[in-house]
């Protein structure tokens, strides 16, 4: 997924957990800049089953195992 990610969005920065939760390797996570200017956060699972995001400015949401999501803020 971050090789695919990193031929068609420059600039994306890879988001880790808090102490609090810790790290899920299996979400892959990053807040960018669209080419029009817009902040959005994008988010991929990479896990077989859902798992729970909370991310600032974007709340706590469910992502569907093995998809991704884009988030606008």
């Amino acid at each position: 997924a971050r090789a695919y990610i990193d031929a068609f969005v420059d600039g994306f920065i890879e988001l880790h957990g808090d102490r609090s939760f810790g790290d899920d390797a299996a979400v892959l996570a990053s807040e960018w800049q669209a080419p029009d200017g817009r902040r959005v956060y994008l988010v991929i699972n990479r896990d077989d089953k859902a798992h729970k995001v909370s991310l600032p400015g974007a709340g706590t949401f469910r992502i569907n195992g093995l998809s991704g999501k884009r988030i606008d803020l």
